[in-house]
């Protein structure tokens, strides 16, 4: 049977140079693509001629071409990187500053740029470590100024030491006089001393602080959020 006697988008393979000049509804659209790989051939090359007769028409349209994306990012990588300026004043006192901003540098050189450049060059994110440290001594410094220190070195930290001292010679008394088969024991030295802590400062006692990391930890933290 003669290859006219069937539609158009019935063509074989021979005859697929021959399409129609124009499908005039996008019901034969569908119809072809309904006849499997020879409609979805024909419709594809039909939708190929239509947008070339588009695009001749937009031939001078205002719009101009968007760039890629590939190029355009790459582009915006390579242009030079605006300066960075960087306030070196922490404490207010230039003797103080200095040591601090190397200590800073030297932190950062060893602990953080030799595993980052190796992912990228970008100097923001050092920048924005360098500022949170920066902002953490400043504060430190402020809150420094706000504190009477004569008096705290003269009286408190002294008191403080004393207690310690009397609280960790009653401990190894109370030690000694335990049995023979824990007598000398760190954990039973550690254990005592506490007890003798929470008799002699009444509230206080300081033993999950001291012997639990996970408080530790949290001690550390609080103090950090004040």
């Amino acid at each position: 049977m003669e290859s006219s006697e069937y539609p158009w988008y019935w063509m074989s393979e021979t005859d697929a140079g021959a399409q129609p000049e124009e499908i005039s509804s996008c019901t034969d659209c569908g119809a072809a693509l309904s006849h499997g790989p020879r409609g979805l051939v024909v419709t594809l090359l039909y939708g190929k001629t239509n947008s070339e007769k588009h695009l001749e028409l937009c031939e001078h349209s205002f719009l101009p071409p968007a760039p890629p994306g590939v190029p355009k990012c790459l582009e915006e990588m390579k242009r030079e990187a605006r300066t960075i300026k960087i306030d070196r004043r922490l404490t207010g006192a230039n003797i103080i500053d200095e040591p601090l901003q190397q200590v800073i540098q030297f932190s950062l050189r060893d602990y953080v740029q030799y595993w980052y450049y190796t992912l990228s060059d970008d100097e923001s994110f050092l920048l924005e470590i360098r500022q949170t440290l920066q902002n953490a001594l400043i504060q430190f410094a402020t809150r420094s100024k706000e504190i009477d220190w004569q008096p705290y070195f003269t009286t408190r930290i002294v008191d403080d030491f004393g207690t310690h001292l009397r609280v960790f010679r009653k401990a190894q008394q109370r030690a000694t006089e335990k049995d023979d088969q824990v007598k000398g024991t760190a954990e039973d030295l550690v254990e005592t001393f506490f007890e003798v802590e929470v008799e002699m400062e009444k509230d206080v006692c300081r033993d999950l602080v001291c012997t639990s990391p996970k408080d530790e930890e949290g001690l550390i933290f609080n103090i950090a959020l004040l």
